[in-house]
Protein backbone atom coordinates (compact mmCIF):
# COMPACT_ATOMS: atom_id res chain seq x y z
CA UNK A 1 0.00 0.00 0.00
CA UNK A 2 1.48 3.52 -0.69
CA UNK A 3 0.20 5.23 2.35
CA UNK A 4 1.73 7.08 5.35
CA UNK A 5 0.86 4.27 7.76
CA UNK A 6 0.84 0.21 7.55
CA UNK A 7 -2.67 -0.68 7.85
CA UNK A 8 -3.93 -4.34 7.07
CA UNK A 9 -6.70 -4.42 4.59
CA UNK A 10 -7.84 -7.65 3.40
CA UNK A 11 -7.10 -8.75 -0.12
CA UNK A 12 -10.35 -8.78 -1.25
CA UNK A 13 -10.69 -4.52 -0.46
CA UNK A 14 -6.20 -3.79 -1.28
CA UNK A 15 -7.01 -2.99 -4.99
CA UNK A 16 -9.68 -0.57 -4.47
CA UNK A 17 -7.80 1.89 -1.44
CA UNK A 18 -4.89 1.22 -3.23
CA UNK A 19 -6.69 2.75 -6.48
CA UNK A 20 -8.88 5.05 -4.08
CA UNK A 21 -5.73 6.80 -2.86
CA UNK A 22 -4.07 7.25 -6.32
CA UNK A 23 -7.72 9.03 -7.64
CA UNK A 24 -8.22 10.92 -4.61
CA UNK A 25 -4.53 12.20 -4.65
CA UNK A 26 -5.10 12.98 -7.95
CA UNK A 27 -7.45 15.40 -7.64
CA UNK A 28 -5.88 17.48 -4.54
CA UNK A 29 -6.50 14.97 -1.48
CA UNK A 30 -3.98 15.49 1.48
CA UNK A 31 -4.84 13.37 3.76
CA UNK A 32 -6.52 9.83 3.12
CA UNK A 33 -7.57 7.31 5.71
CA UNK A 34 -10.16 4.48 5.97
CA UNK A 35 -12.26 3.48 8.91
CA UNK A 36 -15.05 1.10 10.04
CA UNK A 37 -15.62 -2.46 10.12
CA UNK A 38 -12.27 -2.73 7.28
CA UNK A 39 -10.09 -1.79 10.17
CA UNK A 40 -12.07 -2.70 13.33
CA UNK A 41 -10.59 -6.14 14.36
CA UNK A 42 -13.22 -6.81 16.96
CA UNK A 43 -16.08 -6.48 14.43
CA UNK A 44 -17.68 -9.50 14.23
CA UNK A 45 -19.02 -8.52 10.52
CA UNK A 46 -16.79 -8.49 7.60
CA UNK A 47 -16.51 -5.83 5.31
CA UNK A 48 -19.29 -5.32 2.75
CA UNK A 49 -18.05 -1.81 1.59
CA UNK A 50 -15.23 0.68 1.99
CA UNK A 51 -15.44 3.40 4.76
CA UNK A 52 -12.92 6.56 2.95
CA UNK A 53 -12.48 10.13 4.30
CA UNK A 54 -10.54 12.65 3.24
CA UNK A 55 -8.85 15.68 4.16
CA UNK A 56 -7.52 18.52 2.01
CA UNK A 57 -10.11 17.83 -1.44
CA UNK A 58 -10.66 20.93 -2.63
CA UNK A 59 -14.76 21.02 -1.80
CA UNK A 60 -15.81 22.00 -5.85
CA UNK A 61 -13.76 18.57 -6.71
CA UNK A 62 -16.00 16.22 -3.90
CA UNK A 63 -18.97 14.85 -5.97
CA UNK A 64 -16.63 14.98 -9.34
CA UNK A 65 -14.22 12.46 -7.11
CA UNK A 66 -17.04 10.52 -6.05
CA UNK A 67 -18.33 9.77 -9.46
CA UNK A 68 -15.24 9.03 -10.54
CA UNK A 69 -14.57 6.56 -7.80
CA UNK A 70 -18.07 5.11 -8.86
CA UNK A 71 -16.65 4.02 -11.85
CA UNK A 72 -13.06 2.74 -10.47
CA UNK A 73 -13.93 0.82 -7.43
CA UNK A 74 -15.46 -2.86 -7.27
CA UNK A 75 -16.63 -2.95 -4.13
CA UNK A 76 -19.53 -0.31 -2.82
CA UNK A 77 -18.11 3.07 -0.80
CA UNK A 78 -18.89 5.78 1.62
CA UNK A 79 -16.76 9.01 1.47
CA UNK A 80 -16.64 11.54 4.04
CA UNK A 81 -14.79 14.66 3.72
CA UNK A 82 -13.49 14.82 7.39
CA UNK A 83 -13.16 19.38 6.21
CA UNK A 84 -16.58 19.34 6.95
CA UNK A 85 -17.81 20.89 10.13
CA UNK A 86 -21.02 17.97 10.22
CA UNK A 87 -22.06 15.62 13.70
CA UNK A 88 -20.82 12.73 11.95
CA UNK A 89 -17.09 14.13 10.94
CA UNK A 90 -17.11 15.61 14.83
CA UNK A 91 -18.18 11.89 16.20
CA UNK A 92 -15.79 10.24 13.42
CA UNK A 93 -12.87 12.43 14.63
CA UNK A 94 -13.35 11.93 18.58
CA UNK A 95 -14.33 7.78 18.82
CA UNK A 96 -14.14 6.58 15.39
CA UNK A 97 -10.98 4.68 14.14
CA UNK A 98 -9.09 6.55 11.40
CA UNK A 99 -6.56 4.76 9.81
CA UNK A 100 -4.22 6.79 7.95
CA UNK A 101 -3.41 5.10 4.05
CA UNK A 102 -2.58 8.10 1.89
Amino acid sequence: MSGDTTVVVSDEFRADVERAIEVLRSEGAKEIYVFGSIVEPESQRSPSDLDLAVSGLPPERFFHVHGVLLGELEHEFDLVDLDQDSRFVRALREWGTLERVG
